[in-house]
């Protein structure tokens, strides 16, 4: 071999290792869900702030459905317009008709993409309403995202996005207006009302997560500030901190209050280890009894709350 195709077949060697160590290593599919009141106090309309985040080299998710306990009931002193069909084709929405806004940060065709726009009110249709998102780009203009909200039997409210585009979303934000732009109002009671989330992905992974959410502002455990009821002093939620794992197989995470968890960490979707432990308020540490190697893990850890709520709690780690 002459000089210049030795110069060659290293430079396409190295170019070649460059790409592979460019390429996202595969995940497993947990994505990550967080849900916030502003404020958080009963009987309000108060702001809803959804967020779900994901690592860039997991599967996209085709079906997000989030589910509010029972307890959200709809907003008697909604002010919001509604944007037909013929305005929704249009993207023409009126003002009055906008009660939110939405982010997202998209994965597509090797190109991280960030995406924002308003959320509009589609009306009513029976038990339930449809929720319009415009995401805009310069650059690849405006997608549409539809969401149906419906009121379930047992009181619960149920958000689902279906058919979503084939593109990893690492960041996602949905923010719902509160006041008279809001369709719902908090809890009359306070307590824990554990929000969760279901996810689909495109490969037919399944996910869960779950938000712990604690309605307050009432004199007692279950009226709202004012009324002078007396009931029980409210307990504390659980909520369960992001987890760490070490080399040594030692999974750290913290508790609000003692709970029984049990712990499981899975890579590449094959479990790797569970252990069960009665778990104590502030920082816990279980020993899985093995070592592990370096690489990407997923960390569950479930937990019953108060009145036997679950919450459920997974973390992505990268082990060196």
């Amino acid at each position: 071999m002459d000089a210049r195709r030795r110069i060659r077949a290293v430079a396409l060697a190295a170019t070649s290792a460059a790409l592979i160590a460019a390429a996202p290593a595969s995940a497993a599919y947990a994505p990550q869900f967080s849900f916030k009141l502003d404020p958080a106090t009963a009987d309000t309309a108060a702001t809803i702030v959804s967020t779900i985040t994901q690592a860039p080299g997991e599967s996209a998710s085709k079906t997000v459905t989030v589910t509010l306990p029972a307890g959200f009931t709809p907003n008697p002193g909604s002010k919001l317009g509604v944007c037909n069909a013929d305005q929704e084709l249009t993207q023409t929405c009126p003002a009055d008709s906008q009660m939110g806004q939405a982010t997202a940060t998209v994965i597509a065709f090797g190109m991280t993409v960030n995406l924002g726009g308003p959320v509009y009110f589609g009306g009513v249709n029976g038990r339930a309403f449809r929720l319009i998102l415009l995401l805009s780009d310069p650059n690849i203009g405006t997608q549409k995202l539809i969401g149906i909200s419906s009121l379930q039997n047992d009181g619960t409210v149920t958000t689902v996005f279906d058919d979503l585009p084939n593109f990893v979303t690492t960041a996602f934000t949905l923010t719902l207006n509160g006041g008279d732009r809001a369709l719902l109002k908090t809890p009359t009671k306070c307590g824990e009302y554990p929000v969760t989330a279901n996810f689909v992905s495109h490969n037919g992974e399944t996910a869960q997560g779950t938000s712990p959410t604690t309605v307050g502002g009432c004199t007692g455990a279950g009226a709202p500030s004012g009324t002078g009821t007396s009931t029980a002093a409210p307990t504390t939620p659980l909520s369960i901190g992001a987890a760490r794992l070490s080399r040594t197989g030692t999974v750290t995470f913290s508790l609000s209050t003692p709970s029984r968890v049990t712990v499981t960490v899975t890579r590449s979707g094959r479990r790797v280890a569970r252990r069960t432990v009665a778990g104590k308020k502030g920082v816990n540490r279980v020993r899985l009894g093995r070592k592990v190697k370096s690489g990407r893990y997923v960390v569950t850890v479930n937990g019953t709350g108060p009145a036997g709520r679950k919450v459920t709690k997974r973390t992505t780690v990268r082990v060196r």
